[in-house]
């Protein structure tokens, strides 16, 4: 996804942030809601659905759940929607730890060896 403050601004980016919080289910104003809703069906409803539903044939993640690639917090949502993500894979260290980090580095590098997991 790419960032989305320069279409929107820093205000839009806000109203975005609302908006997906209450997808998810969380508790807001009705105000901010219904000005994150007009920010969102024009900009981000096209790739995440209108209900929020994603779409893994764009690489949109279901936003109306409570399930977060990049971190749930306001912080986290926030910058994905102002920065993007591009793809990029989050950082699992922080909650694997160093020694499981490793231990799924060398099983996705097995991969490449010809030892694949069974489909």
């Amino acid at each position: 996804m790419p960032g989305w403050t320069a279409v929107v601004g820093a205000d839009g980016v806000e109203q975005a942030a609302d908006y997906v919080e209450h997808l998810a289910g969380r508790e807001l104003a009705a105000d901010k809601v219904a000005a994150g809703k007009t920010v969102y069906d024009t900009n981000c409803a096209v790739c995440h659905g209108a209900a929020g539903e994603g779409n893994p044939m764009l690489g949109a993640p279901k936003l109306a759940d409570d399930t977060w690639l990049y971190g749930g917090s306001r912080e986290q949502i926030t910058l994905s929607i102002a920065e993007g993500r591009n793809g990029r894979m989050p950082a699992h260290q922080e909650f694997l730890g160093k020694a499981k980090s490793h231990l799924l580095a060398a099983y996705v590098f097995s991969f490449t060896r010809g030892n694949a997991p069974a489909r």
